[in-house]
């Protein structure tokens, strides 16, 4: 069930929907507290630019929502806006975020990819408590008896939130909203190669982070590729065994430019559609469970052409595939 949500509506969102598009407002900018808590089937969110604040408890809940991407003009995000969005794997904020309440994200716990900008004028407590999917190097430690105690590891979750990439220029681009092919060409040549394979506290490559972040375009893929071919083999080191196209396929927005970015992938490293991760899921496997909105006939047999054809017309692997 599709739902078009106006920033002024009165009414309460239906429970049972399952993809909502907002709709840009001249009067309000602001998605309002407890807007979509508690609805438990929403899976897709389409936000616009206008968008500057989202309200406190706006999305709690929304157990099932995956799929979406901030506008790039966000201000603020409301205390517990996001708490329990246990399917949320990537979050990406643009640098214009200036506040983050508390709990933001608390008991997200699927959640693999947290990016924030690296200057904050606040960013509240617990903001990633519970999110179990997300390796860090410092952990919230508890004592309700010793409060200095707890605000000062607080304080250094967060500091670690936006100081993480500070020794890691490239994962520092790749993980910008602003990303494009110029500022990976640049950053691969001011501090070299050998840093594309490096990985972050999180154990993931540069390469990883930037598949995983929703504004990533088929140029930035050809970009990356072009100068480290062999980055489109490289697995993560976190135990799930993920390529970028893996991450890709599963991760992503799943619309017309994640398309392009496969098609992009799929071109310079074809060898990549065979690769298993530590379940022995193929990439092709893992886009079959997503709801893939880039075609316009979206069954079995047009996405597996579609795949097809994204290969170049022999792949490196030796087998010949014939086009049409």
């Amino acid at each position: 069930m599709i739902y078009m949500y106006g920033l002024l509506d009165e009414k309460p969102v239906p429970k049972d929907v399952t993809e909502v598009i907002i709709h840009p407002s001249d009067s309000s900018t602001t998605i309002k507290e407890f807007a979509f808590h508690g609805c438990r089937s929403l899976v897709r969110i389409t936000m616009p630019d206008t968008i500057t604040h989202i309200e406190h408890y706006a999305f709690a809940g929304c157990d099932s929502l995956k799929y979406f991407q901030f506008s790039r003009n966000l201000v603020s995000i409301g205390r517990q806006a996001f708490w329990g969005c246990t399917s949320i794997q990537a979050i990406f904020l643009p640098p214009t975020v200036k506040h983050i309440y508390g709990g933001a994200f608390q008991l997200c716990e699927s959640l693999r990819f947290f990016y924030v900008p690296e200057v904050i004028e606040h960013i509240g407590d617990r903001v990633v408590l519970g999110c179990d999917g997300l390796l860090t190097t410092v952990n919230y430690k508890f004592d309700y008896d010793d409060e200095v105690r707890y605000t000062m590891n607080n304080c250094e979750v967060n500091a670690w939130l936006m100081q993480r990439n500070s020794k890691f220029p490239l994962h520092r681009a790749c993980s910008s909203t602003e990303v494009n092919p110029l500022t990976i060409e640049s950053c691969i040549q001011e501090h070299g190669i050998e840093r594309a394979t490096e990985v972050d506290d999180t154990q993931m490559t540069a390469f990883h982070i930037l598949c995983a972040n929703p504004h990533v375009t088929g140029d930035c893929i050809r970009a990356y590729l072009a100068l480290v071919p062999g980055a489109a083999n490289e697995q993560d080191d976190t135990g799930t065994g993920m390529t970028g196209l893996h991450i890709l396929c599963s991760l992503s927005r799943q619309d017309a430019s994640t398309g392009y970015c496969i098609r992009a992938y799929l071109q310079l490293a074809p060898d990549a559609a065979e690769q298993e991760d530590s379940d022995g899921m193929t990439p092709f496997q893992h886009l079959c469970r997503n709801d893939v909105t880039f075609l316009d006939d979206r069954n079995f047999s047009s996405l597996m052409i579609w795949w097809y054809h994204c290969m170049p017309p022999q792949a490196e692997t030796g087998k010949k595939r014939k086009r049409g």
